[in-house]
């Protein structure tokens, strides 16, 4: 039913095009992203999400920037396409409408795996030593 080549070649087409320009609105829009995420299909991947916005917000305000763009974009696109009510499939429609969104965000963490765990290693030092 989920056609994850169609879910791979919008996020690619997504994470290309993605600009710093774009994070503004993205993180505008955090807290819809974050309730779309807490039900349903998505609730497994909520603390990836909260993450992936933390991390995209701490280096939008510069407090962290060890990490390539290209992950940045491809966060920033996983994210906006999850935001986006209308997409390969719309999101009103019943279950279904979220596994896209699914699958498009699952692509991103396969993707930046490596880079959102030295985020959260960053924020975890910050955290216990008080610096930001």
């Amino acid at each position: 039913m989920i056609d994850e080549e169609k879910c791979r070649d919008e996020f690619n087409r997504k994470s290309s095009s993605f600009t710093a320009d774009d994070i503004a609105g993205v993180l505008k829009d955090e807290d819809k992203g974050k309730s779309k995420a807490a039900a349903g299909v998505l609730a497994e991947m909520y603390e990836d999400i909260c993450d992936l916005f933390a991390m995209l917000s701490a280096y939008a305000r510069g407090a962290y920037r060890d990490v390539p763009w290209v992950s940045i974009a491809a966060i920033g696109a996983a994210l906006a396409y999850l935001i986006c009510p209308f997409d390969l499939i719309p999101d009103f429609i019943p279950v279904v409408g979220l596994l896209d969104d699914m699958v498009v965000i699952g692509i991103c963490l396969k993707m930046v795996r490596i880079d959102l765990d030295k985020f959260r290693a960053w924020r975890e030092y910050i955290t216990i030593n008080g610096k930001d």
